[in-house]
């Protein structure tokens, strides 16, 4: 975009979007499909972000600051009306119920401890709701952008200080 007239516009033109690999002009209206895409790993832990945000805040709680990276953490810092507080979140498709902790926990801990020790984990199972949930979980369902999830999350889990 360059300023023209006192306001900025595209340098090229409709979107002024250029595709960085191929140099073509790229029109989002264009891309939009009724295909089926499975949900990023990324984009489930986004997800998981969003369901620890809304219940934080329905909790009272006011999440400061999250980001959605599933390797960087932690992954929530919220003030809970008393002291500062953080979450690590992960997230799992179902047929799996409970996501593991990360290996590198005690490290988290003791980074996060300058600021706080009162930390939490949160695991987010997600699955097509659509899905039968057989027990086996032999036929769990893809997660498909755009359609309905089935969610379980059970709440913050305390962690010990470092």
């Amino acid at each position: 975009m360059l300023p023209s007239r006192g306001a900025f516009e595209p340098v090229n033109v409709g979107w002024g979007l250029v595709d960085a690999i191929t140099g073509l002009t790229v029109d989002p209206a264009a891309m939009v499909s009724d295909s089926l895409i499975e949900i990023s790993d990324w984009e489930l832990q986004d997800f998981a972000i969003q369901v620890v945000r809304t219940r934080l805040e329905k909790d009272g709680g006011k999440p400061v600051t999250w980001q959605s990276s599933p390797d960087i953490d932690p992954s929530i810092w919220f003030d809970d009306g008393t002291d500062p507080c953080w979450a690590i979140v992960r997230a799992v498709r179902y047929p799996k119920l409970q996501a593991d902790r990360p290996p590198n926990l005690e490290d988290i801990k003791a980074f996060c401890a300058n600021r706080s020790n009162r930390g939490f984990f949160a695991s987010v199972s997600a699955a097509n709701a659509h899905d039968s949930f057989d027990p086996t979980g032999s036929n769990a369902m893809r997660l498909y952008r755009g359609h309905g999830l089935a969610v379980r999350f059970q709440g913050l889990e305390p962690l010990d200080a470092a």
